[in-house]
């Protein structure tokens, strides 16, 4: 069982640019953005069955980890994500999610060099898969049902 580490990136859709600020952040500043997103339900939602088959861990390098485990909690996924990692903390993730391998999952070109770099097997949403739900589906044993996640107690 490989721990997933899914950036914020691979289910928030920003309305701006954000590559120069994850670069910034990445480099050790502290960066405060203050970005619009929105959410794609399905992905995010994808994690809860992500969760039934590995450890999942969520990097932030956007917003502080509070802000991170906020916008989690707002969509009731917070119990399937076993811990919140800040960009700062990228170089120990490996100590983190206690394994020496783990699959990382993003939105960012950048995140996704610098995982390269390091020896990471890492999967950039735009380019392998379509969305973060697709991966989840890719690597299960079955799909997930279209529509299962738009229940009145699901949204």
């Amino acid at each position: 069982m490989v721990p997933h580490v899914i950036s914020l990136t691979s289910f928030l859709r920003f309305n701006e640019d954000v590559e120069e600020l994850i670069y910034v952040s990445y480099d050790g500043r502290k960066v405060e953005a203050k970005t619009s997103y929105n959410v794609s339900l399905d992905d995010l939602f994808s994690i809860e069955e992500l969760s039934y088959r590995s450890r999942v861990f969520i990097l932030s390098s956007i917003f502080n980890k509070i802000e991170a485990k906020r916008i989690l909690m707002k969509f009731n996924v917070d119990v399937f994500v076993t811990d919140v990692i800040e960009f700062s903390e990228f170089k120990k993730i490996s100590k983190i999610v206690n394994s020496p391998t783990w699959i990382f999952i993003t939105g960012s070109r950048i995140e996704h060099e610098l995982t390269k770099l390091n020896g990471i097997k890492s999967y950039l949403i735009p380019l392998h898969y379509k969305s973060l739900k697709e991966y989840v589906n890719s690597t299960s044993k079955h799909k997930v049902e279209e529509g299962l996640y738009y229940s009145p107690r699901c949204t």
